[in-house]
């Protein structure tokens, strides 16, 4: 609202409002899918780490039989 010279005038413009909460309910498809993602890549990260770990062991076993 403006107000001119003791007059009120409305002012023309709407805002809308953006929310941060979506609107209406989350796909439980999509909800489906990040979760899958998410374990695929947890499998990934654990097999990396497990490979590390095997690949280390062999070079300690190496080193050992190498200097003996």
């Amino acid at each position: 609202m403006v107000a001119k010279s003791n007059q009120t005038v409305a002012s023309m413009q709407s805002r809308f409002q953006e929310s941060h909460a979506p609107m209406g309910r989350t796909n439980i498809n999509d909800i489906n899918r990040r979760n899958a993602d998410q374990e695929e890549q947890e499998k990934k990260s654990s097999y990396a780490l497990a490979g590390l770990v095997v690949l280390l062991i062999a070079i300690i076993i190496f080193a050992i039989y190498f200097f003996s």
